[in-house]
């Protein structure tokens, strides 16, 4: 390199051989049983990171089929709920059968909701 003043530096460029062999080669593929999502392998002098993408098909069908069972437990668990709420009001004979009628009504329509999403 040349400085404005005249000047000049040397700078010795790296080895871009060597610095290709050091780098993994990234290869995806089907890795079968097993937990890691990457593995690391060796051939001869080179290393080589494996992405296994069934794997990672597999957690993401795990993980969706997690949410369908906790979304199914929630609107049970929210149901339920409803159904006790509207078991105390049939009861409560401190509401005028007006007021009853209307929050029976009510949460008759939250139970149809999610009677409805739940199927």
């Amino acid at each position: 390199m040349v400085h404005a003043d005249g000047t000049r530096t040397e700078t010795e460029m790296p080895d871009v051989d060597k610095i290709m062999a050091d780098m993994p080669q990234i290869r995806d593929g089907k890795c079968g049983e097993g937990k890691p999502t990457i593995e690391h392998r060796a051939e001869g002098n080179k290393k080589i990171m494996v992405i296994c993408t069934d794997r990672i098909e597999r957690i993401g069908a795990d993980a969706e089929r997690m949410a369908f069972k906790g979304k199914w437990m929630a609107m049970d668990g929210a149901l339920m709920g409803l159904r006790h709420a509207r078991g105390s009001i049939e009861v409560n004979r401190d509401l005028s059968a007006d007021e009853r009628a209307k929050a029976l009504q009510g949460i008759d329509q939250a139970i149809a909701e999610l009677e409805k999403k739940k199927n």
